[in-house]
């Protein structure tokens, strides 16, 4: 169904924004205080000097991270510099009937070159990190100062409509390329220009394949054994990288929705600001909507918290190390194999250079009396580790496709 409602109450809400002349007058200047820099910030954006409006902002939010008048100053003034464009992305959704491959061209064909509302560290980025619940000073969870209400309609608008587009950009671009639905990510366009699922995301029988080398027991292990499960480690390392990078876009989706429903909820809230513009319509929009997020929460909520810790604690196997902190995924910075030394791999380094050392001496694997001790510094433990996740991996890839089309499903059918 198209998202007709409550776009065009944004589309109203947006044109009042560029309309309105709520600005107060000074004289622009890099110094002064922070009432003045917010001053000087309306001065310039009253001017539709834009860029010069977002440094006084951004002064006034370092000399005051709490400030809801430059904070909303600042988002209110990248909706009014981008207010054609943003028009015409929601004109063009509002207009569709295959919505996500109408999106996933929007991104990846900007009508201009100056269109910028979707570019890392784009409008609807920035927007985000001014008003958004993660930010250290949350605006829409009313944790600035208050002097602008975290009801206020116009704000939450804002943080709504950025934060609709954050999540659909999430999951489409998986690999976090700048890409959407290219040929690397999850979803994708296919030949026939629909919206698809790359269904060989998940290579289960590479990771399978050579489990017998911990199955059989460390005693056992052969020199080819030993570098056949090197050779196993590292690629499940980065085969577990690229899976916990799409783990991460759902995850950041799913905050995306959360912020969608928080800004909607405080509308509800602050709907006596909204005197004359359908209020009841707009209660029955946020119902809705509130509906449709509840549903989503309670099947991916859960789920979400378990595969953080588990893929976690297979990096840690195989590394020596967490993938991210806390069990925090949306702290993950891919790294290296070659940049470890725990885990799996230590052990592992060890036992080859002592092979590498021998070689020298043209002694073989097969001559050595202590091969098994040599073999026994990989730890039984990590091997264990290894071999139960492994196991348990074609669930969890499974959980994380559910995840991912369930997250689909959520904008390909978003009504209102």
């Amino acid at each position: 169904m198209k998202p007709a409602l409550l776009l065009s109450c944004t589309v109203v809400i947006l044109v009042m924004v560029s309309c309105a002349n709520v600005f107060n007058f000074g004289s622009p200047s890099p110094q002064g205080t922070y009432e003045e820099l917010v001053l000087m910030g309306d001065n310039e954006s009253q001017g539709k000097r834009y860029d010069s409006a977002l440094t006084f902002y951004d002064a006034a939010i370092a000399k005051r991270p709490g400030g809801s008048q430059a904070r909303v100053g600042a988002a209110r003034t990248l909706f009014s510099r981008d207010l054609g464009d943003i028009l015409w992305a929601v004109n063009t959704i509002m207009g569709s009937t295959n919505m996500m491959p109408d999106i996933i061209n929007l991104m990846n064909h900007p009508p201009s070159a100056s269109f910028r509302l979707f570019r890392t560290n784009g409008t609807f980025q920035k927007i985000s990190e001014y008003l958004n619940s993660r930010s250290s000073f949350s605006f829409i969870k009313g944790q600035c100062d208050g002097t602008v209400s975290p009801n206020s309609a116009i704000a939450n608008f804002n943080i709504m409509l950025a934060s609709f587009f954050l999540a659909v950009g999430d999951i489409l671009d998986s690999n976090r390329d700048g890409f959407y639905a290219s040929s690397n990510d999850f979803f994708r366009i296919d030949a026939a220009g629909q919206f698809a699922v790359d269904s060989n995301s998940f290579n289960i029988a590479g990771l399978t394949n050579n489990m017998s080398i911990a199955q059989n027991g460390l005693s056992d292990m052969s020199y080819a054994d030993l570098t056949n499960l090197i050779a196993f480690a590292r690629s499940s390392h980065d085969m577990l990288e690229d899976i916990i990078t799409l783990f991460q876009s759902a995850v950041s989706s799913l905050h995306r929705i959360d912020d969608v429903k928080r800004s909607m909820t405080n509308v509800s809230n602050g709907m006596a600001s909204l005197q004359g513009m359908i209020p009841s319509t707009l209660q029955m929009a946020s119902s809705m909507i509130d509906a449709q997020i509840t549903n989503v929460d309670a099947q991916m909520r859960s789920p979400v918290n378990t595969m953080a810790v588990a893929l976690n604690m297979f990096h840690y196997t195989l590394a020596g190390v967490n993938a991210y902190p806390s069990n925090d995924v949306l702290a993950f910075t891919p790294s290296a194999w070659s940049t470890h030394s725990g885990g799996i791999k230590a052990a592992t380094d060890s036992a080859l250079s002592v092979i590498n050392s021998l070689a020298a001496f043209s002694i073989t694997p097969a001559m050595l009396t202590n091969w098994t001790s040599i073999t026994n510094s990989l730890s039984t433990n990590d091997i264990t580790a290894y071999s139960n996740f492994i196991s348990n991996f074609t669930s969890m890839s499974n959980e994380i496709t559910n995840m991912m089309g369930m997250l689909s499903n959520f904008f390909t059918n978003w009504s209102f």
